[in-house]
């Protein structure tokens, strides 16, 4: 049987709980943080800033959610790296390596137990 409490005007008591969190100021300073940490990773790149300049923060899910993120279609592959080709199907002419952006933030954040 459902408890009398764990609705709030028919609204599920989690959903509520994460809405609240997401309309919060501490949400926008973490992803504020993480898409500064990024930028600071991809400017040691060789990129130009190009990179750096396509890293954005949106917000998404009911605007409750932030995606940290890159805007420029060759993310992946400059992220982990893509194997060069003269034409599709050709030989490999060589390997680039990934230049971790991601991964690197990933290490330099603060730890959440």
């Amino acid at each position: 049987m459902a408890d009398v409490f764990d609705q709030v005007n028919g609204v599920p008591l989690e959903k509520l709980v994460a809405g609240i969190a997401g309309d919060s100021a501490e949400m926008d300073a973490i992803a504020a943080m993480v898409e500064s940490t990024m930028k600071a990773e991809a400017a040691k790149s060789i990129d130009t800033g190009r990179f750096e300049e396509s890293i954005t923060t949106v917000k998404a899910g009911r605007g409750k959610d932030r995606i940290v993120g890159s805007t420029d279609p060759l993310a992946v592959p400059k992220e982990f790296g893509h194997i060069i080709r003269d034409e599709k199907g050709g030989p490999e002419l060589g390997y680039v390596p990934g230049m971790h952006i991601l991964g690197k933030t990933l290490a330099r954040l603060p730890k959440v137990d």
